[in-house]
């Protein structure tokens, strides 16, 4: 309760219990998935890095060892810095996307290129540019590094 001795000013009165337990608190409003237009949740996906790191992918995101767009383009929503001195991925390496089709990738015309190998084994050699879908539990790798999409 909010007491008050300034005139004029009345005190705010407690809040029932019941009230108060269904309160949405601060931590609580982050944890409602952000909705896109016609009321469906934003596309999002969870990658497992090498480093045993997680990410939750939004919308694009730009990968190598210091990605930037190119001129012109619309920045991403997430930049992923590989940590790479030994130059197996490239400066800008590839583009990663998630939309309400699933995870995507686009290799960025890198020196050592990306393979996407699916959860049967079978491998795919992205082409520079191309488009290239990336199902649940398949694994990206680029340079001497590597994510995979988890389930």
């Amino acid at each position: 309760m909010v007491t008050s001795s300034q005139p004029g000013v009345r005190p705010t009165p407690p809040l029932d219990d019941d009230v108060e337990r269904t309160r949405l608190g601060h931590a609580s409003r982050r944890a409602v998935p952000e909705v896109e237009h016609g009321g469906r949740p934003a596309p999002r996906a969870t990658l497992q890095l090498w480093d045993g790191r997680t990410l939750t992918l939004e919308g694009t995101a730009l990968v190598g060892r210091n990605p930037a767009a190119r001129d012109g383009e619309p920045a991403p929503d997430q930049l992923l810095q590989v940590p790479d001195p030994g130059r197996s991925v490239s400066k800008t390496h590839l583009v990663l996307g998630v939309d309400a089709d699933g995870v995507w990738l686009r290799d960025r015309n890198s020196t050592n290129g990306t393979v996407v190998t699916l959860g049967d084994g079978q491998q795919i050699l992205c082409a520079p540019e191309q488009k290239i879908r990336v199902p649940d539990r398949a694994s990206v790798a680029f340079g001497d590094f590597w994510l995979t999409v988890a389930g």
